[in-house]
């Protein structure tokens, strides 16, 4: 993302010049991933804007907690008749043609929920910019 002088201190802004400050330099080299996060948050708040009502949006912690109730949303939210096979996925016997192919033969991955509490110290700055940006973080 280009940014112009003048900028520095505003919202995934900054200078063309960095900081002599060697922890802001440290700062600054994530800005790409935290401003890529709240450009997506951006993109897709214009789609369902732009297309009210045509987008779902499914939480990945929603669907580990309640994989059924997930399930059945997204179904009837594609006008598709339900069938108990969308429980068990990892069963379907049909070709996957993709490298992770052992991921798609697995049940939900649970693991990973709420992961990012252990590095919740290292995080702060992000959260800072998701939540300026208007972002809820959940806790």
């Amino acid at each position: 993302m280009a940014a112009s002088a003048g900028q520095e201190g505003t919202l995934c802004g900054g200078t063309s010049a960095w900081p002599a400050s060697a922890e802001r330099r440290l700062q600054l080299r994530g800005a790409g991933a935290r401003c890529y996060y709240v450009l997506f948050d951006r993109l897709m708040a214009h789609w369902q804007r732009a297309f009210p009502a045509r987008i779902l949006e499914v939480s990945y912690e929603g669907l580990v907690d309640s994989q059924e109730a997930s399930s059945r949303q997204l179904v009837e939210f594609c006008g598709l008749p339900w069938d108990d096979a969308c429980l068990h996925f990892e069963e379907n016997a049909a070709a996957v043609n993709t490298p992770n192919a052992w991921q798609v033969r697995a049940p939900i991955y649970r693991g990973a929920v709420k992961r990012w509490k252990n590095f919740e110290p290292q995080l702060g700055a992000l959260r800072m910019l998701l939540e300026e940006a208007g972002i809820v973080v959940d806790d």
